[in-house]
């Protein structure tokens, strides 16, 4: 892994997840951070920052072990170095024991304020160019359900990252949503809430995925106005999230 190629510290994150899904390695944030502070001391990066960026690739389907997901399992620090004691921390890993038995507790060092080349003050630049590492081009920011080959609507993690990011709510893998269709329209809308009291009686519970963050939705009568493969945007309001079937992409 050489972390001199990448541009901006997004890059780095990238890199460093390659190599460890590569070798079927468990990692948190926290170690993410650590190396590219290590490695890359002129980039000025956070280790919520890091967490923030691997949740996003986590719930685009864009942290992979071989072929299949990683998974995020959540611990609680003990408060033995930088972390405080009782912080949750993701540990992504291959399988849930790994991650369950990963050590995750290590000595971050803090952000150097400046460093030094030829005499001169290197601030870094982040790009806004897309990174072009295998872990970030599996990556979207696209809020859009799909019609999966088994029939069911899967509406992704992303757009329940996107979700809690923008309205402050906590909905994590194994959390639970309702989903329920909005009658009213024809196609009918799907509308998703935390809260049961926001839908009508055709809701049903449904336990966000513990590997992706994700559900997949079938409705109530079991006739699917839909095919493998149809596109759906999704819209965010504060009491609901909306596939809109109206509007096929």
């Amino acid at each position: 892994m050489n972390l001199n190629k990448a541009k901006n510290w997004r890059d780095a994150v990238c890199l460093i997840v390659d190599d460890k899904t590569s070798n079927f390695k468990c990692f948190t944030s926290g170690e993410v951070t650590r190396t590219i502070r290590e490695e890359r001391l002129e980039m000025k990066v956070s280790v919520p920052d890091v967490g923030t960026y691997l949740r996003e690739l986590f719930y685009n389907g864009a942290i992979m072990y071989g072929k299949n997901s990683a998974h995020m399992v959540p611990k609680y620090a003990r408060g033995i170095y930088n972390t405080p004691y009782g912080q949750l921390i993701y540990v992504y890993a291959p399988n849930q024991y790994e991650g369950e038995m990963h050590n995750f507790e290590i000595e971050i060092p803090k952000t150097p304020m400046t460093k030094f080349f030829h005499g001169s003050t290197q601030k870094q630049k982040i790009s806004t160019m897309p990174s072009r590492t295998k872990t970030a081009s599996r990556s979207t920011a696209e809020l859009v359900a799909t019609v999966h080959a088994d029939g069911r609507l899967c509406i992704p993690g992303n757009v329940f990252l996107a979700y809690a990011r923008k309205f402050g709510a906590t909905i994590t893998p194994g959390a639970v949503v309702f989903a329920g269709e909005d009658t009213s329209f024809h196609p009918s809308k799907i509308l998703i809430s935390t809260n049961a009291n926001n839908l009508g009686a055709t809701q049903k519970r449904y336990t966000l995925t513990k590997d992706l963050g994700r559900i997949k939705f079938t409705p109530a009568n079991g006739k699917m106005s839909w095919k493998t493969g149809d596109r759906y945007p999704v819209e965010l309001t504060r009491d609901l999230i909306t596939v809109d079937i109206m509007k096929p992409l």
